[in-house]
């Protein structure tokens, strides 16, 4: 039928409208993100129970519409991920850094491989805490939002074990110690930020390789969190600007 697509997709978001309707948000291999109604799935019987639940990977028929997209068949042809209860958290971050991060309609398939490919990990007995954190930092590649990890952003010194380095919250970027003029930064190691360029640049199932301390971790997550709550911000600003 004209206007009716086809998309290999996982379910990321939902929330209710009406009485017996809800808003899914997809993330498809096609067209990356896309939203649809699907209506009446709250009714006690439906043909879609049970195949939109969240972290889903189907196949989903969808009615392109000018005000609304619409749901118009979901075939679950793929087998179901066995997400653990532990991995909720982890998976609901995902969702979220995914449609701040994602335009409507903005196809991405290495995104998509890495979303896939996160959710089969999160399947199994794994430490889960990097994970999260290459995944993030690798959408960050994606998206060209990374500081240089080989030199100084002032000086652009290149950086060695001999180096001192922080992380400057306000400009989103490494320094050397001698550059340093804020009061608010991260120090870390040589090491650590190899660490860090690691995760960004390998594939996420290396990640299970790896041991890092409590605290290198906390260090990583910190600054991880940062460079995204930094774009997320400038594609708030850019937002306000095209308006």
């Amino acid at each position: 039928m004209k206007n009716n697509i086809i998309l290999d997709c996982v379910v990321i978001k939902r929330f209710n409208i009406g009485e017996s309707d809800r808003i899914i948000t997809f993330f498809s291999k096609e067209l990356g993100k896309i939203r649809a109604i699907c209506k009446g799935i709250r009714r006690i019987k439906t043909k879609f129970s049970g195949n939109l639940e969240p972290f889903q990977r189907i196949q989903v028929t969808i009615h392109k519409g000018t005000k609304w997209n619409k749901v118009i068949e979901v075939n679950p042809k793929y087998k179901f991920f066995g997400i653990k209860n532990s991995s909720i958290y982890v998976l609901n971050i995902m969702a979220e850094v995914i449609d701040k991060f994602c335009q409507e309609e903005d196809q991405n398939t290495d995104l998509y491989k890495n979303m896939l490919m996160l959710l089969e990990l999160l399947s199994l007995d794994v430490n889960q805490n990097l994970l999260i954190e290459s995944f993030k930092l690798q959408l960050l590649k994606l998206k060209g939002y990374l500081p240089s990890f080989y030199n100084c952003l002032r000086c652009e010194q290149k950086f060695s074990r001999d180096t001192g380095l922080c992380f400057i919250n306000d400009y989103n970027g490494f320094i050397c110690k001698g550059c340093l003029k804020e009061d608010i930064y991260e120090e870390l190691t040589f090491d650590n930020l190899k660490l860090i360029n690691y995760l960004k640049e390998y594939p996420l199932q290396n990640t299970l390789n790896l041991v890092v301390t409590n605290k290198g971790f906390e260090l990583i997550k910190r600054i991880t969190n940062i460079m995204i709550y930094k774009y997320i911000d400038t594609l708030k600003s850019e937002e306000v600007y095209l308006k």
